[in-house]
């Protein structure tokens, strides 16, 4: 007998202005880097390591590819809540405006270190550009739904 395994993965990055006014909603789909997936192998077999907790945003534009190991040029990375129900996991980020400020982030990433620079990279996007103004606040939903054929 034979399973096949998939990990699907998307998200939405809502930016809010300094009055809670929505200003920009923007989904996306990601890729589960190489990393990521022997990660998960890691976590199943005999090296556990640490568990998928903080995300990274960046003003990198390189597309994303399986090898990648890190965002092309991180500039935050936050702890992140996690939520499990059945086979989905929810990973939420939000991030002040003292966290980012004048910026426009075009990649994220999901991490099992909360420092920048650091630990596993499980999966990488880079949405269309998000324009931050000096007073706007950022919430990342991540979403990731595991199946078995």
């Amino acid at each position: 007998m034979r399973n096949l395994i998939s990990i699907e993965g998307k998200s939405n990055i809502i930016v809010l202005d300094e009055k809670g006014n929505l200003k920009q909603l923007v989904e996306s789909e990601n890729l589960v880097v190489t990393n990521g997936l022997n990660h998960v192998i890691d976590m199943l077999g005999s090296s556990p390591g640490s568990y998928m907790l903080a995300m990274g945003v960046g003003t990198g534009t390189t597309s994303p590819t399986s090898a990648q190991t890190a965002l092309v040029a991180e500039i935050s990375r936050k702890s992140a809540t996690i939520a499990e129900s059945g086979k989905n996991i929810r990973y939420t980020g939000v991030w002040s405006p003292a966290d980012l400020s004048s910026v426009s982030i075009t990649e994220a990433g999901i991490f099992n270190h909360a420092s920048s620079g650091q630990g596993v990279m499980f999966a990488r996007q880079t949405p269309s550009a998000i324009n931050l103004g000096t007073n706007d606040n950022v919430t990342m939903n991540w979403d990731f739904t595991f199946n078995a054929a």
